[in-house]
């Protein structure tokens, strides 16, 4: 993926997440339980904490810095950094949530804009897999489209 398909699907992720939220009302967003055990609010926190993590991970592995990344290699390793995120955001009022996702964005995008073509192909053996910096970016817009169903039933239930 080039660095103009990465922008443009970097924004087509976000731009449906917004829509849907955008959508549904305060009540729902603010409901305790509504996606699995966590609030609509809670996700959208989520998405910001993780984005700002693949951010950072990926200016790391561009400055070949990637021995320093806390890898997660385990699905209990994901568990407890997700616990421990959620613990760090569950106070945040739904106007500091989406302050924050729109603040992680400008600063994504601000990062992205600046980058080469030849530093998005920038990797890191991590294990038996490599990664870029352009395929952990990537991974931005793929997991607002990860969370993008369960909210999606959210406003279908509405």
């Amino acid at each position: 993926m080039n660095k103009q398909e990465l922008q443009t699907d970097m924004a087509d992720a976000r731009n449906a997440l917004l829509t849907v939220l955008r959508a549904l009302p305060e009540e729902v967003i603010l409901k305790p339980y509504s996606v699995g055990r966590w609030s609509i609010k809670d996700v959208v926190a989520h998405i910001t904490a993780w984005e700002d993590r693949l951010l950072t991970v990926a200016q790391k592995v561009l400055w070949g810095d990637g021995r320093l990344v806390e890898w997660i290699r385990s699905d209990a390793e994901l568990e407890a950094w997700n616990e421990r995120n959620y613990r760090r955001l569950r106070d945040w009022s739904w106007p500091e949530v989406l302050r924050g996702l729109a603040l992680q964005r400008e600063e994504t995008t601000w990062n992205v804009t600046f980058l080469s073509e030849e530093q998005l192909q920038a990797a890191y053996q991590v294990g038996e897999r490599v990664v870029t910096v352009g395929g952990l970016l990537a991974g931005i817009a793929e997991h607002d489209r990860e969370h993008l169903p369960a909210l999606q039933m959210q406003l279908e239930s509405v």
